[in-house]
């Protein structure tokens, strides 16, 4: 039987209520302008972060972490059966990050760079990247990993082991997403690609690479054909016409003078999260479905994020003008 949006009324409502407890701009400006760690340890617990003891990175790690895992394991409750494979594009995005870091030092490294929502446990992840036992791993993900060490021990190239995992990676999570049969997030995937692909031709025309470099990276699955963006390298065509009318018109705009260098490529990259940001809050404006629910998950993506760059940089001692400068959008 398939999954009617009415299956998710009790879990739109409740998503309502916790969108309220999400970081909003006024909470966001608090945290910036916090005279003390006792003060933003208050704003933490407030927002449900719960840090003990004194206010520190490892502290801030275990409480982003803790939350994922409730996160999800809440997430997954709330799904039918039948709409399992909405997280499984997270999970699968969280597996190949794991399996970046760990090819790069054969599964030693410290495990607060991995994430704790994977198809996989992190710590299985370890070991078998410890082991080179690729075929542990899930299908698409063990034959990628097993690739990119290879090309990795051969090239000593990590970007290149890092473009193969990329494009394998979103293959996976476009896959997952058509599966689920969810318009909402079939929708954010593809505008997840095109974003990627946005900024591989910018950095790429940036630091002078041409088509060849582009036919290695681009991947296809989004609204613009991988085709198109490198012919746009060779001048047949411009970033803003590619993406006129579109989530992304914005960020083209911003890309086409940080590709040449004369532009912010900070400045770039955030109006290509900004994009992702508008996208997910569209959901807000849904009665009830799966849309609340995935809407939700990535504004507190997002929450997370901006925690790190905030608390993060205070704790770095970086000037909060520069925090401020970092946060995206729906933060400043």
């Amino acid at each position: 039987m398939p999954v009617r949006d009415i299956d998710f009324l009790t879990s739109t409502m409740t998503v309502r209520a916790l969108e309220r407890t999400l970081f909003d701009r006024e909470r966001t400006a608090r945290l910036c302008d916090a005279r003390s760690d006792e003060e933003v340890l208050r704003l933490l617990a407030e927002c449900g972060y719960e840090l003990s003891g004194a206010l520190t990175a490892g502290g801030l790690y275990e409480a982003l972490s803790a939350t994922r895992t409730a996160l999800y394991a809440t997430l997954r409750d709330w799904l039918p059966d039948e709409a399992a494979a909405i997280l499984d594009v997270f999970r699968i995005q969280a597996d190949y990050h794991n399996v970046k870091v760990l090819i790069k030092t054969d599964g030693e490294k410290d495990q607060r760079l991995l994430l704790n929502i994977g198809r996989v446990p992190a710590g299985e992840m370890a070991e078998i990247a410890r082991e080179a036992a690729f075929s542990r791993l899930p299908g698409a993900l063990g034959d990628a990993a097993r690739s990119a060490r290879e090309t990795l021990a051969r090239t000593d190239d990590p970007q290149l082991s890092d473009f193969l995992l990329d494009r394998a990676c979103l293959r996976e999570m476009l896959a997952a997403a058509d599966a689920s049969q969810s318009v909402y997030l079939l929708g954010y995937v593809k505008i997840y690609i095109d974003s990627y692909n946005l900024r591989s031709l910018v950095r790429a025309t940036r630091i002078g690479k041409g088509p060849d470099f582009l036919r290695l990276v681009l991947a296809p699955g989004g609204s613009v054909e991988p085709s198109r963006i490198a012919a746009a390298l060779q001048g047949g065509g411009s970033l803003e016409e590619l993406f006129a009318g579109g989530p992304l018109a914005a960020a083209a705009a911003a890309g086409v003078p940080a590709a040449k260098g004369e532009g912010s490529l900070t400045a770039f990259e955030k109006q290509c999260d900004d994009a992702l940001m508008q996208y997910a809050r569209k959901a807000r404006a849904v009665p009830f479905g799966e849309a609340p629910l995935i809407g939700y998950l990535l504004e507190k993506e997002a929450e997370m994020t901006m925690l790190r760059t905030v608390v993060g940089g205070r704790l770095g001692g970086v000037p909060v003008h520069q925090i401020r400068e970092r946060l995206r959008a729906a933060y400043v």
